[in-house]
């Protein structure tokens, strides 16, 4: 296993990844990838649970559900490569703006 140092919105942007892939997927490595990165996650920060519990996790959640969908999709060439570009720029606003309410740039 690799540990990377990444931004507090970065991995948090991965939980929910991770999070919709339980949803979606529903597999036993699903969950246990889930479950091991939020602990990774909750042992470095006392307060992991106002933020997953925050518009802003439900909202890139949200947005990494539909990128998730995209991207299923145009395996099939059901959409095209913009639409799956658009919906990661949402995604990316998605990630900004949890950064900027929790963990702000000074």
């Amino acid at each position: 296993m690799i540990y990377l140092i990444v931004d507090e919105a970065y991995a948090f942007d991965y939980l929910s990844i991770l999070d919709v892939k339980v949803d979606e997927i529903r597999t036993s490595e699903c969950s246990e990838a889930f479950l091991r990165c939020y602990q990774t996650m909750k042992d470095q920060m006392s307060d992991i649970e106002s933020v997953m519990r925050s518009k802003e996790y439900s909202d890139l959640k949200e947005d990494n559900r539909m990128v998730f969908k995209l991207v299923d999709k145009a395996k099939r060439d059901e959409v095209k490569a913009s639409d799956v570009d658009r919906g990661n720029y949402e995604r990316c606003k998605k990630r900004k703006a949890l950064q900027d309410r929790f963990f702000p740039v000074v």
